[in-house]
């Protein structure tokens, strides 16, 4: 109760993003220049305060800048097979809607060859999209030719008081994108060729991405070879946000903003979008709502590289989950009204 008047949940949930924003986060991702930050300052001004930001002239001394083209990683990596993941459409773990179910639609996945896999992404309208995402600490234990190419982050090693947990490569065309999900770790993400497009929510933001129990399904070959999901056996559920905030026409986007009204809401403050060219580093704390599709231009493919670091299981973390609660109970008391 506020005075006489009686508040719901959802009033406040929208008090909590308007504060969030207009005491701290804002409504725009701060650029900094790699000469401009210490460990200290790293820590101080973005760390403790769970806010990301773009950090300029990080990795200008990585020679993977220059060097790491389609060709170079091909005679690189030499006859080496890395993970690659495939689906219909680029959109891998993520909901799919079929059939009038929800399914989390893992990739099919395979060993390739480099050079077939990079044959594979530059081939047009075949029909499928392949995506190198392995995140299995995938630089060191897949492309270890090119390991000494990268260097890790001093300032950022020293900020968060421990080594990185996993160093990750990237590489994708176009078409792969990435649905909104948060992660458990500190994140630092380098952009080596194209560029990445980030669409972000605070964690306070959960109620607006509509999580939902999917039934989790993989896509596997056919009887004539073509991809169709495959629900797992024994079935299992999983909690996804089914938000997409690129809806691929006008009807699907009149669909969403019906099914999905606080994402769109005019009078919430919209979510935050980054670009991350080549050259620049975007540190995405943990447990932020992030969504990533990518820009390929004239580099072919986008490469990327980032680091995880282990997250502190503080107070934040205490929040995260109490909003995480406060969105699942807000949800499920709509769909019971």
């Amino acid at each position: 109760m506020i005075g006489s008047m009686p508040v719901d949940a959802r009033t406040l949930l929208h008090e909590l993003t308007k504060e969030a924003r207009d005491l701290d986060i804002g409504n725009t991702v701060a650029r900094v220049s790699a000469s401009q930050l210490t460990s200290l300052v790293f820590y101080r001004d973005f760390v403790s305060r769970n806010k990301p930001v773009v950090i300029t002239g990080a990795i200008d001394h990585w020679p993977a800048l220059q060097s790491w083209t389609m060709n170079y990683i091909t005679e690189r990596m030499g006859e080496a097979k890395i993970s690659v993941a495939r689906t219909p459409h680029g959109r891998a773990d993520s909901v799919v809607r079929l059939d009038g179910s929800q399914y989390f639609a893992l990739p099919e996945e395979e060993q390739m060859p480099v050079q077939e896999f990079f044959t594979s992404l530059c081939r047009e309208n075949s029909g499928e999209v392949i995506y190198a995402q392995a995140q299995n600490n995938s630089l060191p234990e897949e492309f270890g030719p090119l390991l000494k190419e990268v260097a890790d982050l001093e300032w950022a090693t020293l900020a968060f008081g421990t080594n990185p947990e996993a160093t990750n490569l990237w590489i994708g065309g176009d078409d792969s994108m990435t649905s909104f999900h948060k992660d458990h770790y500190e994140n630092m993400y380098a952009v080596v060729k194209g560029r990445k497009v980030f669409t972000l929510l605070p964690p306070s933001d959960a109620y607006r991405l509509y999580f939902q129990t999917c039934t989790v399904a993989q896509y596997r070959r056919n009887a004539t070879g073509k991809l169709h999901l495959e629900p797992e056996e024994p079935s299992r559920g999983l909690p996804w946000a089914t938000v997409d905030p690129y809806p691929p026409s006008d009807e699907q986007m009149e669909a969403s903003k019906l099914a999905h009204p606080e994402y769109w809401d005019p009078d919430l403050p919209p979510p935050l979008q980054v670009v991350v060219g080549p050259g620049e580093v975007l540190y995405l704390p943990s447990l932020w709502f992030h969504h990533v599709r990518q820009e390929a231009r004239a580099d072919v493919c986008v490469i990327a590289v980032n680091f995880w670091y282990e997250m502190a299981f503080d107070c934040k973390a205490a929040y995260a989950k109490l909003a995480d609660q406060l969105a699942a109970e807000l949800h499920s008391n709509s769909h019971a009204n």
